[in-house]
């Protein structure tokens, strides 16, 4: 099945679900370059201690500038309008159907 049969709502669906999806992968690629991702803390104190100070804020905004671009993109794939000669081929084919 083509995404393009898909029912507006399906297509809803599988955006909230990329959305979501993406929004992990940036919280994943957040926490893993933090020098205190997983290490947990116990008290006050962290674990463990590192001279690094994870992503430059710079860097984070990019990177989630770069997944809303690629969620945006995918979104305006996958809702636009299909092409007008698209729709009367298939209106042709389901009336000659109908006969």
């Amino acid at each position: 099945m083509h995404l393009r049969q898909l029912k507006l709502r399906n297509k809803v669906v599988l955006l909230v679900a990329l959305g979501g999806t993406l929004w992990v992968l940036g919280e994943w690629i957040v926490v893993q370059a933090s020098p205190f991702g997983g290490f947990g803390w116990t008290g006050y104190a962290p674990l463990t201690l590192s001279n690094g100070s994870g992503l430059h804020p710079w860097v984070q905004a990019l990177m989630w500038l770069g997944l809303i671009f690629l969620w945006t993109v995918a979104a305006l794939l996958l809702l636009r309008e299909p092409k007008p000669s698209a729709v009367e081929f298939q209106d042709s084919e389901s009336s000659d159907g109908d006969n």
